[in-house]
């Protein structure tokens, strides 16, 4: 039958019979084609249930009633599929993204019609639904349009946020994980913050945007990029003119120097005055040593925190160090720290007076029948809210690439290819070709928010199952975060375990890494099945002690967490709340929560000092940590302390 050229239309052939048809069939084919509105175009397998007149354009990789199909438009019509072969120049909606595309040699193309405003923009690289405009450049130019043709000469790029509480910066990041982010951070005061992980941050620099005052909440150091040992640390001489002073106290005369200690002359100045010094590890403090040269009587040092191997030298039976409210506070917060860490090494709770100290070795001193919602990952030893995961996302694997989806290895063995690892066939499996370690990695074909993973033992034999297993993520392919590896890992037969991930985090690209196996194998990894689920919800936490005794019914409790937060930022006493009891549970009180100091291994130490004087009488005590509003909060460890 004879064709049109361009959008193949059937004509009738000359005394043909029954011409209504081949008329019929060219009016449903134009029918389709004109202002033609597609559901998808990422489909690659027939959906279920199609409704008559509905279109797919075919995604590669098609299969089923679609095989060999791919770059054509499916439509169902009459109850079957019919097959339209796009041609250049075709224009096409595809509802499912909202793009009008128009196709050209090289294939199809975003068609922007008359209308500036794109949903997406994307420039060497992929947008998505929170980086709607993505540019993948060496670099990026905004350039002023001069006066002479009709600009003004200036170049402003504007951030402009929502109310003061919101954040307008520019953040900087290294292997896209955040370094350092200024702008209006949470206020409307400028801000500069740095992080050595991207998960803890630290305010270097503030500008109050009613005074212009420059505020350095944590240290200063001029003159060198060393970490400073005092809160204001200068290199050299401090040079100064008119009056040092201290809370409006005179603490030296003008125009003098003070080369890095304060002489004998400016000494006896500080008499009754407090002065904020540092002790840090194996450095003494005394008369004749490093502070200065003259008598300390009368005057108070305060000390910010005491570390291991801190010595405090009193030369004379009349020098003296007064503990002030707030630094004997310090100085008991440090001793928590230790008892937690002590406790960690111990691997078991640490009895102390009137208190505990419980790294979560073990998860024993958790009571759960009163605790809700808790999940206790052995490998982290800690506690974290429920996750609830979707289904397997990945399809069942037919080829290296099936669905979009795509699976390779470092090594494979003859019939025991990558994709068998994900199969969803139990009888088969991955295996390596050689030994050393070995990884899987998985393209999605698109971003998503992954949970869990789940890993099936090997099939034939146990020693070849992986003893240490990581997985590291990536949005892009080539730029990929590095979790924190599971050790230890042991397994029997047919078991599948699923692995709650550390960080949730969009992702499309996964890698699974093996670096250590079990013994009595042959060196070969194997795997049975692979499988992502999607993060779908998280529930809220309440984590409740067991009963601690106490000798009196106490009024007070302090509750120390060290917890990470694993998803969104967290509002304390909204997100993250800290209660006690004294009356086992039957009464609860809060107490607010303050962030005290990020530790080097991404934990970050709470505080809540509670008080339990309205609360009945009772010396059963226990200490409950909930989490509120899909809050995900990873606690590990705490120290409980009562009447204090």
């Amino acid at each position: 039958m004879s064709e049109t050229a361009r959008l193949g239309l059937p004509l009738i052939e000359p005394a043909q019979a029954q011409k209504h048809i081949t008329h019929n069939e060219a009016l449903a084919r134009l029918d389709a084609l004109v202002g033609l509105s597609t559901k998808s175009r990422t489909l690659a397998v027939p959906p279920p249930a199609p409704v008559e007149a509905d279109m797919w354009l075919v995604a590669a990789g098609a299969s089923g009633a679609w095989s060999g199909k791919d770059g054509q438009i499916a439509l169902w019509q009459a109850g079957g599929w019919v097959f339209l072969v796009p041609r250049l120049g075709l224009h096409m909606l595809v509802e499912d993204s909202g793009e009008t595309l128009v196709l050209t040699a090289a294939g199809w193309r975003t068609h922007a019609g008359d209308s500036p405003v794109f949903a997406r923009l994307g420039i060497g690289a992929t947008p998505d639904a929170t980086n709607r405009l993505s540019v993948r450049s060496p670099a990026a130019l905004f350039a002023a349009v001069d006066a002479g043709s009709g600009g003004s000469g200036d170049a402003r790029l504007i951030i402009a946020k929502e109310a003061s509480t919101n954040t307008g910066s520019l953040l900087f990041q290294t292997n896209w994980s955040g370094r350092a982010e200024i702008g209006n951070l949470g206020s409307d005061d400028f801000g500069f913050k740095v992080s050595a992980a991207g998960v803890s941050w630290i305010t270097a620099l503030s500008l109050g945007r009613s005074t212009g005052y420059v505020n350095a909440p944590t240290r200063l150091r001029v003159g060198s990029a060393s970490a400073p040992a005092y809160t204001l640390d200068v290199t050299g001489d401090l040079n100064y003119s008119g009056n040092l002073r201290k809370a409006g106290a005179i603490l030296g005369t003008a125009t003098a120097s003070v080369d890095g200690f304060m002489s004998a002359a400016q000494a006896g100045k500080l008499a009754g005055i407090e002065v904020a010094a540092e002790v840090n590890a194996a450095e003494t403090v005394g008369a004749g040593a490093a502070l200065f040269a003259g008598s300390k009587n009368g005057t108070a040092l305060r000390f910010r925190s005491l570390v291991a191997g801190d010595n405090i030298d009193l030369q004379t039976a009349s020098d003296s160090i007064t503990l002030h409210a707030t630094e004997s506070e310090q100085v008991l917060r440090s001793l928590r720290v230790l008892h937690l860490y002590a406790a960690e090494q111990r691997g078991d709770r640490m009895n102390m007076v009137d208190g505990i100290a419980d790294p979560f070795a073990d998860g024993t001193d958790i009571d759960t029948g009163l605790s809700g919602n808790i999940y206790f990952d052995p490998y982290y030893k800690c506690y974290s809210p429920t996750l609830t995961f979707g289904p397997n996302l990945l399809p069942a694997m037919t080829a290296a690439t099936t669905s979009g989806v795509t699976i390779s290895a470092s090594t494979q063995a003859a019939g025991f290819e990558a994709w068998q690892a994900a199969d969803q066939v139990t009888t088969t499996a991955w295996r390596s070709s050689g030994s050393g370690n070995q990884w899987l990695r998985f393209d999605l074909g698109t971003s998503r928010m992954i949970g869990a993973l789940s890993v099936r033992a090997a099939n034939s034999l146990l020693a070849r199952s992986p003893a240490t297993l990581n997985y590291r993520t990536s949005t892009n392919g080539s730029s990929f975060v590095t979790n924190t590896p599971r050790t230890g890992l042991t397994w029997v037969t047919g078991e599948t375990k699923t692995l709650q991930v550390a960080q949730l985090r969009s992702t499309r690209y996964i890698e699974i890494l093996m670096s250590a196996l079990p013994s009595g194998g042959d060196g070969l990894y194997e795997v049975g099945e692979i499988g992502f689920h999607e993060f779908v919800d998280i529930a809220d936490m309440s984590l409740v002690s067991v009963a601690f005794d106490a000798s009196i019914a106490p009024t007070q409790a302090r509750l120390s967490l060290q917890a990470k937060t694993m998803h969104l930022p967290i509002v304390l006493n909204t997100h993250l709340i800290a209660e006690a009891s004294r009356d086992d549970g039957a009464t609860w009180t809060a107490g607010p929560l303050v962030f005290i100091e990020a530790l080097a291994d991404g934990l970050d130490i709470y505080e809540a000092a509670i008080d339990l004087s309205a609360q009945p009488v009772g010396t059963l005590l226990r200490y409950r940590v909930r989490t509120q509003q899909g809050a995900y909060v990873r606690v590990g460890g705490v120290v409980f302390q009562w009447g204090i």
